[in-house]
């Protein structure tokens, strides 16, 4: 079994011959997915309080929500219901990461980074936060091309948090599904959580 880093700041899932187990931010067993029991037969998710969740329709807005909430167990659940929808998850999953937005727009933010008033900075950067992992491509541009101390701060900042949740939670989700869409989300999405999913799928 793997490590399990205690002082990560989110939850981990680590590999097992059977399947997956879970593990809390303080390395608490949250539960185990089984993908097979030991006859190599499809097995059931064994949890503390997860039950087995399948969804044929989704509300993303609620499980979303619940990604990106500090209660493990429930944003576990959230997980798999995703993982059991498959396919269908995808393009919910990658509208959210990677929202359609105006390129003038998030120039704009990027440019009142370095402002000289600090509220208009803290502003800009609350708006490229809740941009998302699409803004992840011009933040690194700037940290390139700008000299201003103030923009490498903000732009440093702003890209951490890109690999918390729920973008973390979401890259273990399309991990798991492991499509060729899924795969494509996590190319896309480009953080180095999604690197590394990609890196473990084979890509």
């Amino acid at each position: 079994m793997g490590d399990v880093n205690g002082t990560s700041g989110r939850e981990v899932l680590v590999p097992t011959s059977t399947g997956l187990r879970a593990y809390d931010k303080d390395g608490r067993f949250l539960f185990a997915h089984a993908t097979q029991n030991s006859a190599g037969s499809p097995a059931p998710i064994q949890a503390n309080t997860c039950p087995t969740l399948k969804t044929d329709t989704i509300s993303l807005d609620a499980l979303w929500a619940d990604l990106a909430g500090e209660d493990a167990p429930t944003a576990y659940r959230a997980v798999w219901t995703l993982i059991g929808a498959g396919e269908k998850a995808v393009p919910l999953l990658r509208a959210c990461l990677l929202p359609t937005t105006d390129e003038n727009r998030i120039r704009r933010f990027i440019l009142d980074l370095d402002h000289d008033d600090i509220q208009v900075r803290d502003q800009a950067a609350a708006e490229l936060q809740k941009l998302g992992p699409t803004v992840a491509p011009a933040l690194h541009r700037a940290l390139e091309q700008s000299p201003s101390a103030e923009v490498h701060e903000l732009a440093k900042a702003i890209l951490a948090t890109f690999d918390r949740p729920p973008f973390s939670r979401a890259v273990q989700v399309l991990e798991q599904i492991g499509t060729k869409e899924a795969r494509k989300a996590l190319k896309a999405l480009g953080t180095p959580d999604a690197q590394a999913a990609l890196k473990r799928l084979g890509q």
